[in-house]
């Protein structure tokens, strides 16, 4: 069902011309939902977050007035330092390195999506990660106790691209324990990682621009779907409660 959900939802997305030329597209309502969020993440968010800007160029605002912390190879690891580490891959806002509480504390987001894990060698040691990650989630509640978290699943791996450091199984338990973790720490989970996938279980190699972890704009396109898929139900919900508590 929710992939038969994804296809007719990028239908609607793309036009026509869309599959040997430049995307064209349409902004559905849910894209207010993110005027108040913050992307923190990794290499594919950082994609996200080019793709994003590249969209707000052609006046297409895909993620309301979202905002992006994101650096390549940005790890649990580091998210969850409570200082910034010389050399490694840091995030960055005006021009300096920032922790994530920083990072947090100077943009003072509503909401707070979280794109970590793939830079971990997910699920090779997945109690160390999945601490490190509550690490994460807790100097993201340090500096804003009643912000929205969300935590979105690890993107997959083409079955071609497999080996030692990354396996699609490893990155299935890993995303099986961030999802209870997300349920023992009361915050959402949104399983991006399901909408990219193929039959057998990989990344699909049409949505890739590597052949290996990295997404292209095909790829991008249903990762903003899956997030415009969890803004309906929130904001449906959210509507409910309105209209209960106008009664």
């Amino acid at each position: 069902m929710k992939r038969l959900l994804a296809c007719l939802m990028v239908l609607m997305l793309l036009c026509p011309a869309a599959l040997g030329e430049s995307f064209q597209v349409s902004v559905p309502p849910e894209a207010s939902y993110f005027d108040d969020a913050l992307f923190i993440g990794d290499s594919v968010g950082n994609q996200l977050r080019r793709f994003n800007l590249d969209q707000r160029k052609e006046g297409n605002d895909i993620l309301g007035d979202a905002q992006f912390l994101t650096a390549g190879a940005f790890s649990v690891y580091l998210a969850s330092l409570g200082s910034v580490v010389k050399d490694k891959p840091a995030l960055h806002y005006r021009g300096r390195a920032v922790t994530v509480r920083e990072g947090v504390s100077a943009l003072a987001p509503g909401k707070v999506f979280i794109m970590l894990g793939l830079a971990d060698e997910p699920g090779r040691n997945v109690e160390r990660d999945i601490t490190r990650y509550r690490k994460v989630i807790n100097h993201i509640r340090a500096v804003s106790p009643d912000i929205k978290i969300v935590s979105m699943s690890v993107t997959p791996v083409t079955q071609r691209a497999e080996g030692v450091k990354l396996k699609q199984a490893s990155i299935n338990l890993f995303n099986q324990h961030l999802e209870a973790l997300c349920k023992e720490e009361g915050i959402d989970f949104v399983d991006v990682a399901g909408w990219l996938k193929n039959d057998d279980g990989f990344l699909t190699g049409h949505y890739s621009n590597d052949k290996k972890v990295h997404l292209n704009q095909q790829g991008l396109k249903l990762m903003v779907q899956a997030l415009y898929y969890y803004a309906a139900e929130q904001m449906e919900a959210e509507a409910r409660l309105a209209d209960a508590a106008g009664k």
